[in-house]
């Protein structure tokens, strides 16, 4: 390849091509028509010599000459953005997107005091929340996420964050439960069953973060449940992968969870739960803001840090 020929917008485009996996979501990302970012492509894939990107259905699958270039191309998109922006940042003029992974505790009950300040203080910017799943190390490391926001036990040397506020645990049963006032102080609530939230993103991918140094904040007993055979009779009943399902689940039938306090006291109208405040080890934990040591105290992170961890003054005093 010659790379006097290359244009750096092809790069622009390649990148945002390689996380959205569509040509219309990456159109609308960059400002650009699809047609436009089909010409785009197909001066990439001459450029490379290589189809870069196959269609199945509406997804653009990588290549692998793709996957092998995507890395080294992202890190080099950031790196000559920190060298271009590093002087200043200004928060009411950029059009970057920012990307934050965390669940669906957050995405209720935090993240949208964290979108008021992103209106008023960066009225262009883009905000993008991420699921966390298997992938979250390997793109804190290539800084395709800025900032995870979750709980954590262990982190290794090369991530850095920020304490951001507690939460505690409540025990929660449908309103109307035969024993509620029972179950609640914690009593016969094996007779009617769990609801468990693992958060653990399943054994093959926990060990896979547990591999990579980083761990996470786990809401409810399953973490201590550890090789012991259980009876779902007697332990749990039903184990489900986030908050949002188990209070649906509690909502209509008369099994009992523990889950984060704001979440409940949020939603519990809606789903018309009652809940009582959770005593002893299972109580609650941190959660942080997350960052690699490469990306961040790049100024616009660092500017994103702070708006998190303002959200989060407010958000600890209504614990």
């Amino acid at each position: 390849m010659n790379f006097g020929r290359l244009n750096l917008n092809l790069l622009r485009v390649f990148d945002v091509i390689c996380e959205e996996r569509s040509v219309t979501a990456a159109g609308e990302r960059l400002g650009l028509t699809q047609s436009a970012v089909s010409h785009a492509l197909n001066q990439l894939r001459a450029l490379f010599n290589d189809e870069l990107f196959i269609r199945s259905g509406s997804v653009m699958i990588p290549t692998t000459r793709a996957l092998e270039l995507g890395k080294k191309v992202h890190q080099a998109l950031i790196g000559l953005e920190s060298a271009v922006s590093a002087e200043k940042f200004d928060p009411a003029q950029t059009t970057r997107c920012f990307t934050i992974a965390s669940g669906d505790y957050n995405g209720t009950t935090f993240l949208p005091a964290v979108l008021r300040i992103f209106r008023a203080r960066a009225p262009h910017a883009q905000f993008r929340m991420v699921p966390l799943g298997m992938n979250v190390v390997h793109d804190l490391d290539i800084g395709r996420i800025d900032i995870v926001i979750n709980g954590v036990s262990k982190v290794p040397a090369r991530f850095s964050y920020d304490y951001l506020y507690s939460e505690t645990m409540v025990r929660v049963v449908r309103s109307g439960h035969p024993r509620a006032e029972e179950v609640l102080a914690g009593n016969d609530s094996d007779v009617f069953g769990r609801v468990v939230v693992n958060l653990s993103f399943g054994d093959e991918i926990d060990g896979f973060v547990s591999r990579h140094g980083l761990s996470q904040w786990s809401a409810t007993s399953v973490a201590d449940l550890g090789d012991r055979e259980l009876s779902p009779t007697q332990d749990w009943a039903a184990m489900v992968s986030n908050f949002h399902t188990a209070m649906a689940i509690v909502a209509s039938s008369d099994m009992v969870a523990e889950l984060p306090k704001r979440l409940v006291a949020a939603m519990a109208s809606k789903f018309d739960l009652e809940y009582r405040d959770v005593a002893g080890p299972n109580q609650g934990g941190d959660l942080v803001a997350l960052w690699h040591n490469a990306y961040g105290n790049m100024p616009d992170v660092v500017w994103l840090r702070d708006v998190l961890r303002e959200a989060a003054q407010d958000f600890e005093v209504s614990r």
